[in-house]
């Protein structure tokens, strides 16, 4: 593989704009996975929309592929902190029975440095047993896959509307590209972005899960909600599929937030690796993506709800109650970063990590837990770190173990079930008028 390989289809770059404001001063929680003694960690990406494409202003930008757009992301996810690593590779890899190497790096025998010379397939390979090496440790429904297109750039804004995620300016101390250093590095040697993510920029460009659109591979200017791209390769090149980030050898223009590359799907060269996305599998119910209030609201979106509630206590409480219907939630809390729910809403099926819960005043919700350790104590509140809800209060408040939480509430409003000890492990509960 020669450095000319890495850095070939540069008319395919694109850049895109950033989150919203409210999901700037989000603190992602964090997930890890043991691969037999090598730690895989992975930051939560909360729902939510932001501008994707780069503002006509931009330096470097190629008008051909990068008309800016609104795009929402309905589910969380979470998102690898790093590039896939040379030990994690080989600690999933090895003793495959589809006659691939665990170790096919070209700058190889560096456990820290990113995996390369891996094509899409290989990592699809990867992804297959991780997600069976990890099934007992991971919520059901829930998969280890590669980003889409969207969500890879999402987590790279994180927040920003920059050409980088630090800035406009590229120097030789914000990223390893530009050939400055001529190899890959160990991953996180540079500093992480707003939301806590290494090597966005260079290092290795990264495989994600979109093929290329053919003819015009360029973006709609509609708005768009979950973009996953073509079904099938489109394209008479093979199949191409959507590389982003840019490598150590790719000049700081291929190094923007909004760069895109295509690069057929079965390629291998020293110059592309990946990183993982754990998401559920489950469609999220329908989007509403200009109302919808998510997982990263903010405090003070919080307060102003809370605030909202306040006004209308007195007049909810003199009317007589509705007849409401009674929801059931299973708890779990497999780690300190999140509970995890199943079962159904106002909405229908429940499934996630501090996935939201939907339901209308007067119904009943009973938060059921199973398990869950002490250290993980299960309250509902009127927002994050407030106090717990009141007129009428929940039952059960603080409990762990196999014990339930049960609420009727008589408000509508945002309000919030939480953890008392780990204050990432929060979820919204919206109740409806």
């Amino acid at each position: 593989t020669t450095e000319s390989q890495t850095t070939t289809t540069t008319e395919s770059q694109t850049t895109t704009e950033s989150p919203t404001e409210s999901q700037t001063s989000t603190q992602a929680s964090t997930y890890t996975a043991n691969l037999d003694g090598v730690n895989l960690d992975l930051i939560w990406c909360p729902p939510g929309s932001f501008q994707m494409g780069s503002p006509t202003t931009e330096p470097n930008r190629l008008s051909l592929y990068e008309t800016q757009h609104q795009v929402t992301l309905t589910q969380e996810f979470y998102l690898g902190k790093y590039e896939v690593t040379q030990a994690q590779y080989e600690a999933v890899m090895t003793g495959n029975t589809d006659g691939l190497s665990a170790t096919p790096s070209h700058f190889g025998g560096n456990p820290n440095r990113p995996v390369e010379m891996v094509s899409w397939d290989d990592a699809q390979v990867f992804l297959t047993r991780l997600n069976a090496q990890q099934s007992a440790s991971i919520p059901a429904g829930w998969q280890y896959v590669l980003p889409t297109e969207a969500q890879w750039e999402y987590a790279c804004r994180a927040g920003t509307t920059t050409a980088y995620s630090w800035g406009d300016t590229f120097t030789s101390s914000d990223a390893n590209g530009d050939d400055t250093f001529g190899s890959t590095k160990d991953v996180g040697q540079y500093n992480p972005n707003a939301w806590g993510f290494y090597d966005m920029h260079g290092n290795v460009r990264e495989w994600t899960n979109d093929w290329e659109s053919y003819p015009d591979p360029d973006y709609s200017a509609a708005d768009q909600i979950d973009p996953v791209g073509p079904n099938s390769a489109e394209d008479p090149y093979g199949g191409r599929k959507l590389v982003r980030g840019g490598s150590y050898g790719s000049s700081s223009g291929f190094l923007r937030s909004a760069y895109r590359d295509f690069v057929r799907y079965t390629a291998d060269t020293s110059s592309i690796g990946f990183r993982v996305a754990l998401q559920s599998q489950t469609p999220a119910s329908t989007p509403t993506p200009t109302t919808t209030t998510t997982e990263s609201q903010t405090a003070t979106e919080s307060q102003t709800a809370t605030e909202s509630q306040t006004a209308t206590t007195t007049e909810s409480q003199t009317e007589t109650p509705a007849s409401g219907t009674t929801y059931n939630i299973t708890v779990t809390a497999p780690s300190s970063s999140y509970y995890s729910l199943s079962g159904s809403d106002s909405n229908g099926a429940v499934s996630g990590n501090n996935a939201s819960v939907t339901i209308n005043r007067f119904d009943t919700i009973n938060f059921n837990l199973s398990g869950v350790s002490g250290f993980h104590p299960f309250r509902i509140r009127n927002s994050s770190g407030g106090s717990d809800v009141s007129s009428p209060a929940a039952t059960g408040q603080g409990s762990t173990g196999n014990g339930t939480v049960s609420w009727t509430p008589n408000t509508a409003g945002t309000y919030v079930y939480q953890c008392s000890t780990h204050s990432g492990m929060v979820g919204n509960i919206i109740v409806n008028s």
